[in-house]
């Protein structure tokens, strides 16, 4: 039993039924001679950690004594290769009869020994119930969220655990919540924690739909303000806001939306527009609002089906936000192909739970017991939910020699793709010419490269806190991924609203993307010490001494001043000179990024005070945000 498999071990004692005999009266032997029954230990844990009576699953359950220990106190499936009483069920432990996700325990004993053993392991994950959190808790910050409860919200959205995307078994998220109680501070609050405005339901509604339905002025207001918002967007009913503004007959709110480009004659699946549900008084008003910003009443907009599309965003499925570290099961994700395959690990697309994601699988020359329980407690660091400009870790998983990280697929990929597309895929894209589909990266205009500046930095003073300490995130482009803004998914690009009137302006004057820093590269402690792939991006101490011995802080500023420099000039650091050859010349001969002529004075002098020879000279990521928020006002007043 110990030199074969589950299966093996199986057929042998089906073929010999007396050798299983023997082996169990064996172990009962050694049983009296040790100290104490080891059967105890799960019994005392089961018997006072469940106040209910949980579902118990004995793998390798020998006479089944645990079920008739806890008799009355919990339901056990007893599992083992033979049948020695009518307690026990004979199956391959690899392979039980047991759904997934249907015992709240499950407790081994010799059944490990075999040389499948790992695949037990997966086994019982399967069979286990996801350890999504206490239920409760949801239901807590859901509480404080409709009561207007802003310290206890804020100080829910402080623990980095907690996403402020996260939805109920309805996908209602905490900004439905507080859109649809008018709790205006409360939606203020989750938005600038990164709560995604379009967003919808299962039944399709966004926050603006459950403000407008419940008369809420201020907050769709805000909302509309504020944030480019699909105003017409439909429900599963195909009902805009404005379909709820006029059967309610919240005339303000309609008047509201018509002013931001609702469309007063849009059907909803039914062939009902908002003019035709709305009061007759409410009606007599609205109709020639309409008309006087462009409306031609005479025409109906039917209603158009997109949700095939794909372009709703649904509130996240807790499940897979609230996974524990070895709490999946690898086999449930279904890998598509690779990405890339770098120095240090290998990364790969797949799908974990119908969410598209990628597994980035550590390379290591030796996998030690030691290395696991260090992936393991590093692990918790890079789960940051609570930041728009985080890409969090979702999983890792350590019980093989290929240690693996999950973590969300961002389409767009890196910043370091997108400033500079392989030759072959601008080549390609010049040959399709207007035949084929365009590969090039898009348009990035200077508003939107400041954009991308002021969230990297945001994000690195988030990860600079105390209380955090991420102290081996190395920051460079490639580290960078870039996603949709969180404010205009499922909008349409190219829109906005001039004094209550759409106005469409040139898609390149829009702020359509965000960074994210990517904490799956995060570099381990006993991941490839002293070795260093992007000197490029790093500072001359940095190349120059230990860890322990330098400013952190100071020397992240110097990556975000090179980050800065490839923004303005969209070129690569270095580009052509072997990493080993820059890192040398960088720290010993005082190679530096050029300052070309053309750059604007004040962008050369940001980037001189981020690159100070003297790091105690370089200022904190919190003296430059207001800097480049006014930078990327004044790109964007230049761009008109």
């Amino acid at each position: 039993m110990y030199k074969c498999s589950s299966s093996d071990a199986s057929q042998y004692f089906a073929e010999n039924p007396g050798a299983f005999e023997l082996y169990h009266k064996g172990f009962q032997r050694q049983l009296q001679k040790w100290p104490n029954d080891p059967l105890q230990w799960p019994e005392q844990i089961i018997r006072k950690e469940f106040e209910k009576s949980p579902i118990v699953a004995d793998l390798g359950c020998g006479d089944a004594r645990l079920a008739l220990h806890l008799k009355g106190l919990a339901k056990v499936h007893s599992f083992d290769l033979v049948a020695v009483n009518n307690r026990v069920t004979v199956c391959d432990m690899s392979k039980t009869p047991l759904p997934k996700e249907s015992v709240d325990v499950a407790v081994f004993c010799l059944a490990l020994m075999g040389t499948n053993c790992r695949d037990f392991i997966f086994e019982a994950n399967r069979i286990l119930k996801m350890n999504v959190g206490d239920p409760n808790a949801m239901d807590a910050i859901i509480g404080h969220v409709r009561e207007g409860n802003l310290a206890d919200t804020r100080m829910w959205l402080e623990n980095t655990e907690n996403d402020v995307n996260q939805g109920d078994e309805h996908r209602f998220g905490l900004l439905h919540w507080a859109a649809r109680e008018g709790q205006l501070s409360v939606v203020d609050l989750l938005i600038s924690r990164g709560a995604r405005v379009n967003a919808t339901n299962l039944g399709d509604d966004t926050a603006l739909h459950l403000a407008a339905a419940h008369g809420h002025f201020e907050v769709v207001q805000y909302l509309l303000t504020n944030y480019r918002l699909a105003v017409d967007a439909a429900n599963e009913h195909g009902n805009t806001p404005l379909h709820y503004a006029c059967f309610w007959n919240y005339q303000d709110i309609a008047e509201l939306l018509i002013k931001h480009g609702a469309n007063l004659m849009q059907e909803n699946k039914y062939g009902t527009t908002p003019l035709e549900i709305a009061r007759p008084f409410t009606a007599k008003l609205l109709g020639p609002l309409a008309q006087t910003l462009g409306q031609d009443l005479s025409r109906r907009r039917p209603f158009r089906d997109s949700s095939w599309i794909g372009t709703k965003t649904r509130a996240r499925d807790a499940t897979i936000y609230k996974l524990d570290g070895d709490a999946w099961d690898p086999r449930d994700v279904e890998l598509t192909g690779a990405l890339a395959d770098g120095h240090g690990a290998e990364v790969l697309r797949g799908f974990f739970q119908r969410n598209e994601v990628v597994v980035k699988m550590l390379k290591l020359p030796h996998y030690t017991v030691r290395q696991a329980r260090d992936f393991k407690e590093e692990f918790p660091r890079l789960r940051i939910f609570n930041h728009p400009n985080i890409l969090p870790v979702l999983a890792i998983f350590n019980a093989t020699p290929r240690l693996c990280l999950i973590s969300e697929f961002m389409p767009h990929g890196s910043l370091f793709s997108l400033l500079h597309p392989p030759q072959s895929q601008q080549q390609q894209a010049s040959d399709d010419g207007a035949g084929g589909e365009a590969c090039v990266a898009p348009f990035i205009s200077l508003k939107q490269c400041f954009r991308f500046a002021l969230d990297i930095a945001k994000a690195m003073e988030f990860l600079h806190s105390p209380e955090l300490k991420v102290p081996n995130f190395r920051l460079n482009s490639k580290h960078v991924l870039i996603d949709e803004d969180i404010a205009k998914i499922g909008c349409p690009s190219g829109v906005q609203v001039v004094d209550g009137v759409p106005v469409p302006t040139p898609d390149d004057e829009e702020e359509t993307l965000t960074a994210r820093l990517d904490m799956a590269d995060y570099k381990f402690s006993f991941h490839e010490k002293a070795r260093e792939y992007n000197p490029a991006w790093m500072s001359p101490e940095a190349l120059q001494k230990k860890p322990g011995d330098i400013n952190l802080q100071a020397s992240d500023m110097w990556s975000f001043g090179v980050i800065l420099w490839e923004l303005m000039t969209r070129l690569e650091p270095f580009g052509g000179v072997e990493p080993m050859v820059v890192g040398m010349q960088v720290a010993a001969e005082g190679l530096r990024l050029p300052r070309f002529p053309e750059m604007d004075p004040r962008m050369v002098r940001l980037l001189d005070l981020c690159m100070n020879e003297d790091p105690g000279k370089r200022p904190r990521f919190d003296m430059l945000l207001p800097l480049l928020d006014k930078m990327r006002e004044r790109a964007g007043q230049h761009a008109q």
